[in-house]
């Protein structure tokens, strides 16, 4: 007639089923779909997103609640908890480097629409970097500088308008241009930064 809980023995059936619930709830993302303007829904390489239970503390949690003798209806605790938005909240800078054209979107709606030139193709050393990134900041009259070679810059290039994503890459004016899109990149590209008429640019720097 005599009784104990073992303790050991609860926590472990806890654990146990905190995991069987994790098997059939947890996702883990690191590409998000992105609807293209004319790609179709492409696959984009992103930070970690999605949802993942935190298995020891919801454990815990769930062994204090038998110990107590308590009830609860409650969403899990959780290790990694985040989404992410496939359209950005509708406002974006779309760079479709295959067909060399930039796409702006505000609230949904085109705003701009122009060809472009991105980083050379055929030179491994100046492509255009891949992903997503933000715009951190933007500057009127700039003038951009290469990789110092013997104390001097490799080139320079006065933009008017200078809006960078990732390190020294960023999209500007390129006046020097005649014309751009096509398939200028593949041997005559930028350094890796997306140069865009002067208007394009322009308007792009407004919004």
């Amino acid at each position: 007639g005599y009784y104990y809980l073992d303790d050991t023995t609860i926590h472990d059936n806890c654990a146990k089923f905190v995991a069987e619930i994790a098997a059939q709830v947890d996702e883990r993302h690191n590409s998000i779909p992105f609807p293209s303007t004319n790609s179709g829904t492409i696959n984009l390489s992103c930070a970690e997103y999605g949802h993942v239970i935190d298995q020891p503390g919801e454990t815990e949690a769930l062994f204090k609640e038998l110990k107590d003798c308590t009830s609860e209806e409650k969403e899990p605790l959780y290790s990694l908890n985040k989404n992410v938005d496939s359209r950005f909240g509708g406002t974006y800078v779309e760079a479709d480097l295959s067909n060399q054209h930039v796409y702006y979107y505000e609230n949904g709606q085109l705003i701009l629409d122009t060809p472009c030139v991105s980083g050379t193709k055929y030179d491994s050393s100046r492509h255009t970097v891949l992903g997503l990134y933000s715009i951190y900041y933007k500057q009127r009259n700039r003038t951009l500088q290469g990789p110092m070679v013997n104390g001097v810059p490799s080139y320079t290039s006065f933009v008017n308008f200078w809006m960078p994503f990732y390190k020294g890459y960023g999209l500007h004016d390129a006046s020097w241009r005649g014309s751009f899109g096509g398939t200028i990149y593949y041997s005559s590209g930028s350094h890796g930064c997306i140069t865009l008429p002067y208007n394009a640019a322009a308007t792009l720097y407004e919004h």
